[in-house]
């Protein structure tokens, strides 16, 4: 049970981080305003119950601002160790979160960190169905094994067709594997500190897979990072997406702790070069139900796989 108290500071963390976090500043501000109004309704007088409260701010925060991302949520199993970190510089007494899950590592690991399929299919077309994107701290090495086994085929059909996001470092050292050269991604823009940044694939040897035909499934409930590389793949022009517009939630952040085991996701960065998709989604390259989009990518997959090399005289 949340104490008045309790509400009143995890209320107003959230209002002083969106007014000075928040990517977009009329719009943090616009968040501040409308919570403070809230609370001061007593709006939230009743809202005892934590899961309930942290519902009742997310709804408010998006009444306010058009943004997937915005969520508060209440995490009592939260692993400590994927907790706080630092001082975010936002007032009162939130805190900035190294991590947007809030399941501990071994859950995680349970779910195989998020890579759910991996296989040949006829005509040696590689398939990998993943479910979350999860960091590579955690994953990298079945992110690798993964990627190893599709060394040898002939084309490869990545499923992201469900997840709702995840790391952007995962994104990374998957789209690493089919460049020969470091490739440059994104630009965002991030307000906290006010910079820039240029994301791009990690330094290392040329990818296993450059030059294997790429194809990247998603459908309306794709969302976040998983999106981040959808738009990529089309940008770059690594590969075709197949399927249904994606969900349209772009711009990145962190969880903040804002006491009481509440956490609050601060939508922080956007992207700089080209449109984005914030709002309007990653429209694919090849429109498809979701559940045909599978079939759709093998067939085309099937008629455009690697060249294999003649064997010489």
């Amino acid at each position: 049970m949340l104490s008045a108290m309790a509400r009143q500071e995890a209320a107003e963390n959230i209002a002083a981080a969106a007014e000075t976090l928040y990517v977009d500043i009329p719009a943090g501000a616009a968040l501040a305003r409308t919570i403070r109004q809230r609370l001061r309704s007593g709006a939230y007088d009743r809202q005892t119950d934590p899961t309930s409260f942290a519902a009742a701010l997310t709804s408010d925060l998006r009444s306010a601002v058009s943004d997937l991302h915005l969520r508060v949520a209440y995490e009592p199993h939260r692993d400590v160790s994927t907790g706080p970190a630092q001082a975010a510089g936002s007032p009162g007494g939130a805190r900035m979160m190294t991590r947007i899950d809030g399941r501990g590592a071994s859950e995680i690991a349970r779910t195989n960190f998020g890579f759910d399929r991996v296989e040949r299919l006829e005509g040696n077309v590689g398939y990998l169905k993943l479910s979350r994107l999860v960091p590579p701290d955690l994953s990298r090495a079945t992110a690798e094994a993964a990627l190893a086994f599709l060394a040898n085929t002939d084309a490869v059909i990545l499923d992201l067709r469900g997840v709702p996001g995840g790391s952007p470092e995962l994104v990374r050292l998957l789209l690493g594997h089919f460049v020969r050269e470091p490739l440059k991604l994104l630009t965002t823009y991030d307000r906290p500190s006010g910079t820039t940044e240029e994301i791009w694939t990690p330094q290392g040897p040329a990818g296993r897979l450059a030059g294997v035909p790429l194809y990247v499934l998603q459908d309306r409930t794709t969302a976040s990072a998983a999106e981040m590389l959808a738009y990529i793949v089309q940008r770059r022009n690594l590969g075709t997406v197949v399927g249904e517009t994606s969900r349209g939630a772009g711009n990145g952040g962190n969880m903040i702790d804002v006491g009481s085991r509440l956490s609050f996701f601060l939508p922080q960065r956007r992207v700089t070069d080209g449109p984005g998709w914030e709002g309007s989604g990653v429209r694919p390259d090849v429109p498809s139900s979701a559940a045909d989009a599978l079939s759709v990518a093998h067939r085309a997959a099937l008629g455009l796989r690697r060249t294999a090399a003649l064997p010489v005289d």
